[in-house]
């Protein structure tokens, strides 16, 4: 059972504020999350073995991922600064400001 001082100490990890109703439905989703995990690790699989890529790309030797490399060229854009920042609360000197993360 995860206790509310749990989902508190998460909540304010998260810097995210929770209501009451909030701490009790994630209280109960974490709770589901945590008893899915517990069965998936009872899942035998000794006879299994480790992937190191995809499915569709492993072979006896591993994975046949390579680097995709492309020539960078220069494309215009249609995006506008002040556009996409003007729902934004607060500016301050051309910058977006958000709440301080350290204190």
């Amino acid at each position: 059972m995860i206790s509310e001082n749990e989902i508190e100490h998460l909540a304010e990890l998260a810097r995210i504020e929770v209501s009451p109703e909030q701490k009790k439905k994630l209280a109960r989703d974490l709770e589901e999350i945590l008893a899915h995990v517990k069965e998936l690790s009872e899942v035998t699989t000794n006879s299994v073995e480790p992937m190191t890529g995809s499915s569709a790309q492993l072979t006896t030797s591993g994975t046949q991922n390579r680097n995709g490399f492309r020539d960078d060229e220069l494309k215009h854009s249609d995006f506008k600064t002040e556009k996409s920042t003007e729902a934004f609360p607060e500016k301050e000197g051309g910058f977006l400001k958000i709440p301080p993360v350290f204190e």
